[in-house]
């Protein structure tokens, strides 16, 4: 189960982290701050979104396995190929192609995930933009993370 949750950790790292690449001009023109005030009323509307986004997140993580396993790989070998990629392996055609498939069906997850988390953040009443911004702050402030976690009990 450990190695089922890296890997969809990671995936799910990628899909959060690649709301940031939609503006790389503007994050690079903007200077990265210490300290962003977070209103009671926006960190709830935070909050709400990021419930919102972690229960996508498990349904996207479900349906990333069921896409592995239903081209007759295991986890542990879609894993092995995976973390093998343009390696002389022991990966079979038949393997390769499954992965292929695999491959393709996760990213077509990853894609309409990150279609629906964009979706719920809005209708939370934050933009994608500043729910990134709280995102980030809240792992550099331990009061933030504080406040978050308060608002999530």
């Amino acid at each position: 189960m450990k190695k089922i949750t890296g890997l969809f950790l990671s995936l799910f790292v990628g899909i959060t982290l690649s709301f940031g690449q939609q503006q790389p001009a503007l994050q690079q023109q903007t200077p990265p701050q210490e300290t962003i005030e977070v209103s009671d009323a926006e960190l709830t509307k935070f909050v709400n979104a990021l419930e919102k986004v972690q229960e996508l997140n498990n349904e996207s993580q479900a349906q990333m396995l069921t896409a592995v396993k239903s081209n007759d790989l295991s986890v542990e070998r879609f894993n092995e190929i995976h973390q093998d990629s343009g390696q002389e392996s022991d990966v079979t055609p038949i393997e390769m192609e499954n992965f292929s498939q695999a491959v393709k069906k996760i990213q077509a997850i990853q894609v309409e995930t990150q279609q629906k988390m964009q979706n719920e953040i809005m209708e939370c009443g934050i933009s994608v933009e500043r729910y990134q911004e709280i995102l980030v702050a809240v792992q550099t402030s331990p009061e933030l993370l504080a406040r978050v976690q308060d608002s999530m009990n």
